[in-house]
């Protein structure tokens, strides 16, 4: 929800996002009413016909897909094949690269990611009319423009009109609802301040590391470690370290304390918590942070309670 981005979003979908979050109100729905049934001031008398059997029209064909999504036993939302294949092509175009399987794993998961979004804020009692959409299309052509710089985007990107549309619509309720994770977001949690110390070795760490059981401090040692920012992390709050085993080894420390030595792919880190407050003013850099955990979080319980079909190597 990158909204926060852990998962990998297509460039565009950021600029969608920022028109919708800054020009729209969240859309309710709507009533229509029908028009009323009236009697013709007059009836003309039809002759009858003998009846003719009407020929039976063909059942549309099924379109290829990408990935099908059930829940309780019932269809949720599907990824079309088209839609698949068309967003593999942009990405490799924006990246001039090949794509290995992991890859095509990410653009499935962004899709499959976006459906999910799309699908709740439809629950939540999000609507998005078409008057809306075009109102959308309009603020963001004229952001491009103009429409004919909006044109030549979508024939450079590889969309036709009625496919920009449909992913436009389906960014714009996974936006809304990314949204709605932000303005849950409390504007005060738990934070711990930090200090680090970073190798690239083993062999340095735990040199480090024997020589603060050997009573070093902590900050002085981080000073010579790192002259520029003596080892400074500031005040996070969860979901800001980008590290799950550094979140965990840094929250279970109490004041004064220093973590063990963390291995992760940036190197060797030890961790010490200099300061901490059980309620202090988010940032919005915090609540952002706080936002994009709420969303994996919830992407990833959606995930567990739905039946999702991969229908593509």
């Amino acid at each position: 929800m990158t909204p926060l981005q852990i998962f990998y979003f297509r460039g565009w979908l950021w600029l969608v996002i920022g028109v919708f979050l800054l020009s729209a109100c969240q859309s309710r729905p709507t009533e229509t009413s029908l028009p009323s049934r009236e009697e013709p001031a007059s009836q003309a008398t039809i002759p009858s016909a003998t009846p003719t059997a009407t020929p039976e029209l063909p059942s549309p064909t099924p379109q290829p897909l990408a990935a099908r999504i059930s829940r309780n036993g019932s269809l949720a939302g599907e990824i079309s094949l088209a839609d698949y294949e068309a967003e593999l092509n942009r990405y490799q175009q924006a990246t001039g690269q090949i794509i290995d399987p992991a890859g095509r794993q990410r653009v499935l998961d962004e899709l499959i990611n976006l459906e999910l979004l799309a699908e709740a804020a439809d629950e939540s009692g999000y609507v998005l009319d078409e008057a809306t959409l075009q109102e959308r299309i309009d603020n963001l052509a004229s952001q491009m423009g103009g429409q004919p710089a909006l044109t030549d985007w979508l024939a450079t990107n590889n969309y036709s009109e009625a496919d920009f549309r449909l992913q436009l619509g389906r960014a714009a309720r996974a936006a809304w609802m990314q949204a709605k994770f932000l303005d849950e977001v409390p504007t005060s949690a738990e934070q711990i301040h930090v200090l680090q110390l970073l190798f690239r070795t083993a062999e340095e760490a735990n040199q480090a590391y024997a020589s603060l059981q050997a009573g070093e401090n902590f900050q002085s040692l981080a000073r010579q470690t790192d002259p520029l920012t003596g080892g400074e992390m500031g005040w996070l709050a969860r979901g800001q370290l980008f590290f799950p085993e550094l979140e965990a080894a840094a929250f279970q420390l109490q004041v004064g304390q220093y973590s063990p030595v963390i291995q992760t792919t940036s190197g060797y880190h030890i961790l010490f918590v200099l300061e901490r407050q059980a309620e202090r003013p988010l940032d919005t850099q915090a609540r952002l942070a706080a936002a994009e955990l709420a969303l994996q979080t919830w992407l990833d319980a959606r995930r567990q309670e739905s039946q999702i079909e991969i229908l593509v190597p």
